[in-house]
Order: C-alpha cells, then structure tokens, then sequence
C-alpha cells in the first residue's frame, strides 16, 4: 500500500492530472486500489495540513453513485488498511502540499478565507466521493442529500439534551 501511496505522491507533485495517474499506475497495481488511493489521500492530507489553521473537519466521508444515491458512509480514523496507511504515512511537506490542494477541502477553504471568514469559525463538509461519474440529476441529488444529512447535524448540536 506504501509504494501505490508514495508512486501517487510522486505523480501528483510533478503535477500530473488524476486521469494520467490512473493510466500509468493501473499497470502496476489493482484499479480500485489506485482510485481509493485518488480519492482519499488528497482528503486525508489536506485535514493533516490545514488542521492547525482551525477549522472543524468531520471524519465522515459518503460514497455516493452516479445517481446520488448513498453507497457507503464511512469514517477517516477506521482501521481500514488503506486509510490507516495513508495516515501513518510520512509525507513530505512537498507531498503534502501537492496531495491537499487537490481536495475539494482546499478549495472550499481558501473560498472561506478569500471571504473574509477566520478558519477557526469553519466547519467543513464531510467528503463526497462519486463511485463514477455523476449524472446532472446526480450531483442535484447529492446537493439535496448532502443537505438535508448537515441540516440535521446542525439540529442535533442545537436541540437541548
């Protein structure tokens, strides 16, 4: 798992595209091992990254089909071997930076900053992964999902135990 980690990383720092990345390491390794490995470690290392700058991250990430329907809800921090290999992994800072600034995280966070907001008063939303690619009904149906699941987080940190 190491060595798919590392011959990501050392792709995505020369700047390679994820479609290129793909190409070259399904050769070597298993296709689903190098798309988790696409989809989770740029997750993973912007929350290693920007966890001091203050913002709250959830550990909940949603798998979602093309349709925006909810294949699987899964946490960060669980002992699956993959994601326990990318957090134990020792990343350069040269990595790390190239690995978290492919995340949707980096993005919405530097939208945030841009706009004024301090990290410390951000609450991130939990990573959605689509399995394929998604149809324009989709990503409507994921918006509306992924919603309703932050509305209702939202209710429950306000309702009174």
């Amino acid at each position: 798992m190491q060595q798919l980690i590392e011959a990501y990383l050392n792709r995505a720092v020369e700047g390679w595209d994820d479609e290129a990345i793909i190409k070259e390491l399904s050769d070597a390794f298993p296709d689903e091992a190098v798309a988790e490995v696409i989809h989770f470690v740029p997750i993973i290392a912007a929350r290693i990254l920007f966890r001091e700058l203050g913002p709250v991250f959830p550990m909940t990430y949603f798998v979602l089909d093309a349709e925006g329907n909810v294949l699987e809800q899964g946490d960060l921090l669980a002992d699956r071997p993959l994601l326990k290999a990318i957090r134990q992994f020792s990343f350069s800072l040269e990595q790390l930076k190239a690995a978290a600034f492919r995340s949707s995280d980096a993005q919405a966070l530097n939208n945030a900053l841009n706009a004024g907001a301090k990290p410390e008063d951000l609450v991130m939303a939990p990573p959605v992964i689509f399995s394929e690619p998604p149809s324009q009904a989709g990503l409507l149906k994921a918006q509306e999902t992924m919603q309703k699941l932050l509305n209702d987080q939202v209710g429950e940190q306000d309702s009174p135990d």
